[in-house]
């Protein structure tokens, strides 16, 4: 997460959620850690995101109800 501020106000707040791929595919963030010999555990999500991940899945439903797509292929 990343906070924006102006004079002393959080003014934007930026979430960031990535894949990161290799030659055969997606690789996984313990494959990235031990490569670098680092742990780490998951972090909980926070109030905000779990709010922003229900959003989401609203807003996919919605549209699947709508239009008979899925937005994520299934």
């Amino acid at each position: 997460m990343q906070q924006f501020e102006r004079k002393g106000r959080v003014v934007a707040t930026g979430y960031v959620c990535a894949t990161l791929l290799g030659p055969h595919g997606r690789v996984a963030p313990q494959d990235v850690l031990a490569k670098v010999r680092q742990s780490a555990a998951r972090p909980e999500a926070s109030g905000i995101v779990l709010q922003l991940q229900e959003l989401n899945a609203r807003i996919q439903q919605g549209q699947r109800e709508m239009d008979g797509s899925d937005p994520l292929g299934g």
